[in-house]
This record gives structure tokens, sequence and C-alpha cells, in this order.
């Protein structure tokens, strides 16, 4: 059976004092670590089962007074209530969940029992429950017993930032900080051209674990960005790590009057295909927007989405373009998303339907091709832009949490800002 090693770092905010009139102890943190023993109960043989994550570091704050835990980890922060069971031993009084970062669709396990002892040289305790893992639409159980122990710890937050060079403007994603911290806790993204104000991540609990762009909100291409955070520390007040910027990646081409016409291959990230490979909606050629699924390709078509540059003219509100889904499924779902964004201020987004409609089918050179009615799409220009940059793109999927199910792709055609 694996075993996986969990890293948690437990405060402890001392009780009352006595009514002997001591002293409360001061408050405490600790890393704790121990084996996380899993016995497969249903969901077939274990070893058919990815890898699970080997350790995940969270965050356990208990204030006894309050008779409740605060229990957190990148991305995490729930509040499970406790009680004292007498001297320096406390337990879980309900059922809690903790989510096991891992690569597949999700792993988590199921606390029933959770107790803890807090000794002269640390803590020590023990959880039992029960786990669970999916892969695709497959479902694992496992019973799970957790022995921990650990020392003191001092050690403060860190951020983790997705990437810290050639970061898309429209994919910065969330910047998740490895325990909780405080409501009121405030971030900002600062750069030579301003400062741009996150939304912080709020749980439950309220405790932050995280933040993130706000909506509507675009950042600059080519532009570094530091990070603020105000204040920058953890729940125990121990100072939170360097905190480390990033840079955004090189702006866009700029689509010309001719459209895809004079590009025979590729633009802006975008495949642009003939009546060879598809039949454009427009003129000869027209770009391709695909959605790719678990590793397999769209018709053989390279992943591709379409990321161009626009001037806006006086007067311009919309940006308008032709699109046209389309797939080897008449099944199917809409994974894409449309965006228009001024550089370094604000973004809109088309709404598309949760699923599109096809109703021809061609056989082509590539095989039997579903496809939708053309429809023109307008998205308004966010005010004041003097240029925008038009993104359409369908994220590919890598896991799933059920049955394979796939996405359209586009053709996309006569782009332009009126």
């Amino acid at each position: 059976m694996r075993i996986l090693k969990v890293a948690l770092a437990l405060l402890l905010v001392a009780e009352a004092a006595a009514c002997s009139g001591s002293s409360s102890p001061s408050r405490k943190s600790y890393a704790i670590h121990g084996p996380l023993t899993l016995t497969p109960t249903s969901g077939g043989a274990a070893s058919v089962l990815p890898d699970l994550p080997s350790g995940q570091e969270l965050a356990l704050y208990l204030d006894p007074e309050d008779s409740a835990m605060i229990l957190g980890g990148p991305g995490q922060g729930l509040r499970v209530a406790v009680k004292s069971l007498g001297g320096s031993t406390y337990s879980a009084t309900g059922n809690f969940v903790v989510e096991l970062s891992t690569a597949l669709c999700r792993a988590s396990i199921t606390f029933s029992q959770f107790d803890l002892v807090i000794t002269a040289d640390g803590i020590s305790g023990h959880g039992t429950g029960a786990a669970s893992a999916y892969a695709a639409d497959q479902g694992f159980s496992f019973d799970a017993d957790w022995r921990f122990s650990g020392a003191e710890d001092k050690r403060g937050p860190e951020l983790k930032v997705p990437l810290s060079t050639n970061v898309d403007p429209f994919e910065v994603g969330a910047l998740r900080a490895t325990e909780p911290l405080a409501m009121g806790t405030m971030a900002r993204l600062v750069s030579g051209k301003g400062q741009t104000a996150l939304s912080p991540l709020v749980t439950d609990a309220n405790v932050i674990t995280g933040f993130a762009l706000p909506s509507g909100t675009a950042l600059a291409y080519s532009t570094h960005y530091d990070i603020v955070v105000d204040p920058w520390q953890d729940l125990a007040g121990n100072s939170g790590q360097t905190l480390k910027g990033f840079d955004t990646m090189a702006g866009p081409a700029l689509l010309s009057g001719e459209g895809f016409e004079e590009n025979s291959t590729k633009l802006g990230g975008a495949t642009i295909v003939d009546a060879t490979a598809l039949p454009p909606i427009a003129g000869e050629r027209s770009a391709v927007v695909t959605a790719p699924y678990l590793g397999e390709t769209v018709l053989g078509l390279a992943p591709s989405q379409l990321t161009v540059r626009l001037a806006v003219e006086p007067g311009d509100t919309v940006v308008r373009l032709s699109v046209q889904p389309f797939c080897d499924s008449q099944a199917t779902f809409t994974r894409a998303r449309l965006r228009v964004a001024a550089p370094g201020g604000q973004s809109t987004e088309a709404v598309l339907p949760a699923r599109e409609t096809l109703t021809k089918v061609l056989d082509l050179p590539r095989g039997s091709v579903w496809f939708g009615a053309v429809r023109t799409i307008e998205i308004p220009v966010p005010s004041g832009a003097a240029e925008v940059v038009v993104d359409f793109r369908a994220p590919e999927i890598t896991a799933t949490c059920g049955l394979p199910s796939k996405a359209a792709s586009y053709l996309v055609d006569d782009v332009r800002v009126e």
C-alpha cells in the first residue's frame, strides 16, 4: 500500500488562564508529518490508480475559547468545531474534508476522528476516516489512517505564482497562499504603468486563501509586475517569504484589413485553413480554434487558439466576428471563451451557449464533420481603448471527472472593429 507523507503547520492559541491565575502559553506553530496509510475498500485494484500526492502542506489553528479550529493549506481554509478532552488534548466534534493536491480529477480525505495532544516537545495526533479519489469516470475508496507528530515551526507563508516569465495576460490564474491569511489582508500588482488591486479568495471560514484578478480586468503585455501583500503574514503573525513577481508575454500580432486571406498557415496562434482541410466561412481561408481533449487532436489539426490585436478608431463600439462550430461528433458542449481586452485596462467577454447545435454533416478528407450555423458575435469595445486584443480559445482538457464529452471547435472569419 502506498504511504503518503503529509506536512502540516499547526498554530495553537492557548487556553485562557486557569482558575489558579496562571498565565496562558504563547502562540506556537508546529510543522507536523507522518505516514498516511490508505487501505482500498472499493474501486478495483489500487495499482490502476494514478499516483496520489506524496505530501501536502496545511495549517491548523486551534482556538479553545471558541471551540473551533481553522484548517488550511494551498487554496484551502475550513472551520471545524473542536472540544477539549482534558489537559492539552483536543478532538474534532464532526467530520471534515481535506482536499489533496493532485493532478487527478479530485482526491480528498473525510476525517471522522481527529485528535491531537500538545506535549512538552511539540505535538502528536491521530486521524482516521475515508479517502476517495477520482480519475476520469472511475472512483476509488480507501480507509485512511494518519498518525502525526511534529515540532515548533515559525516559517511564514508563500504565495504561489503559476509562472514567472512569459505569462499570458488572459491566463494569469489564482495566486495561492500556502496557508490561510487573515481577513483584511490586501494584495496588488505594481508595474511601471500603475497598480492593479487583486480580489481576495475567501472561504466559509472567513480566511483568505489567495488572490485573483478582478473580473473585467486585463494586464498589459511585455510588462513586469511586482506583487505586494499587506500585511504579509500568516494567522500566527509569522512574516511571509519573499514575494516573486512575473513578466507578461510579448503582445500578439496586428490583424490587418485582409484578415486571414494573406496568411497561409498561422496567425495569432491559430491555424489558417482553406477548402482542402475545412470549408472556409468566407473567401478562401478561415482561422481555426480547436478544443483538444485528453491528448487527442481535433481532426488531426494542431492545437490552435486565436489571439490578435486590432486598432480602434474614434466612434468604434463593438468587435464583430463570424464563427461556425464544428466537431467530429454531434453531441457537443461549449468549452471555449471569447474575450476582448484593452491591454492594461478593461476586458469584456461574449456569452457562448452551453451546447452548440450541429445539424449538418459533411464527408471531408479528414473524416465526417458535423457543422453548426454560421453566426455573428458582437462584443463591446472596452471604454477608452485605443486598441484591443481579441482572444478566442478552448483550454485543453487533460483530466475529467466523468464520462468523456467532446467540445466544439470553431471556424473564425471576418474579425473587425466597428
